[in-house]
């Protein structure tokens, strides 16, 4: 990663993940706030130093499952490539650690 200090909130890029309720199983439906809840509680590993992350069920399909920001402005994909290029990292490689952290979390939710 090319840039290693601290970045002020106010620069960090948002993610919004929606979590789709299946993804927790049949009865994903009844779990879904919960386990974002317990996400967004054990969220460390899935966070980079110059990100913040929101997790949140995704009920409504015409939502997509990530959306950047920046001080609550809404990324282009084009934006984010830009962003995510100053930290030497691509939209792939991130999203893909994303969702193996994200699938750790939910074995580990669904252990307990």
């Amino acid at each position: 990663m090319k840039k290693s200090k601290t970045i002020p909130l106010e620069k960090k890029l948002t993610v919004i993940a929606r979590i789709e309720p299946g993804s927790l199983g049949p009865d994903g439906m009844d779990k879904a706030e919960d386990f974002c809840r317990y996400a967004n509680q054990n969220k460390a590993a899935l966070l980079r130093n110059f990100t913040t992350l929101q997790i949140i069920p995704r009920y409504d399909k015409t939502k997509p499952e990530m959306e950047y920001f920046i001080q609550h402005k809404k990324l282009t994909s084009v934006q984010v490539i830009k962003y995510l290029g100053f930290f030497d990292t691509n939209v792939d490689d991130f999203e893909d650690a994303f969702y193996a952290g994200l699938t750790t979390l939910v074995e580990h939710f669904l252990a307990t």
